[in-house]
């Protein structure tokens, strides 16, 4: 199994080489790969924040909600140039908007990002499925050659652990696949699934 220092080289390895082929797809490129911003890119979140100001009633209205929201008096400007992509989305103003539009269009592309972030991480490692696998294999044979209530519970217990690990890698996998199938979709894929 990998040291923390080798998985984190790994991951130093696989971010260079993807990243930019990521910047391309979304059409980012430069410094900004290295911000934090970058994971949530900024015309996605202007453009949300451009339908929110529509959906309340303009720039004048969503100059208001926030207002009221974060207790101090923001400018129509600011409101202006983040609506025209010319600034970041502050996040507590896109909950203000979605609040007066009832429309919650930040939490439901947060909530998707982070379920795909939790189905990634529920595939594991195929060692992980390898040692899971090889557990199951000695206890089933040990369950073969001596019969007994002791070697059943264990090698019925490995053998749920395994299909517990393959069923969540499924459900992972599934949900990386209608990923995949959004993307090529909306045009972000050269690939097909």
């Amino acid at each position: 199994m990998p040291s923390g220092d080798e998985s984190a080289r790994a991951l130093v390895c696989v971010s260079r080489k993807f990243l930019p082929s990521f910047a391309k797809i979304i059409g980012r490129s430069g410094p900004n790969l290295k911000k934090k911003s970058f994971l949530m890119p900024h015309d996605l979140f202007s453009h949300m924040f451009k339908s929110l100001v529509q959906q309340v009633g303009g720039v004048d209205a969503a100059q208001a909600a926030i207002s009221a929201a974060v207790g101090h008096q923001v400018s129509i400007g600011t409101v202006s140039k983040i609506a025209n992509g010319h600034a970041e989305v502050p996040l507590s103003w896109a909950y203000a908007l979605e609040d007066a539009s009832g429309n919650r269009c930040f939490h439901a592309h947060r909530a998707r990002s982070v379920a795909h972030d939790e189905a990634e991480a529920s595939v594991g490692s195929h060692l992980d499925h390898l040692r899971e696998a090889t557990e199951m294999v000695e206890a089933m044979a040990h369950a073969e050659s001596g019969p007994t209530r002791e070697t059943l519970i264990r090698a019925r217990k490995e053998t749920a652990d395994v299909v517990d690990r393959a069923g969540r890698a499924l459900a992972a996998y599934d949900a990386m696949l209608e990923d995949a199938k959004l993307l090529v979709i909306s045009g972000r894929s050269g690939g097909s699934v």
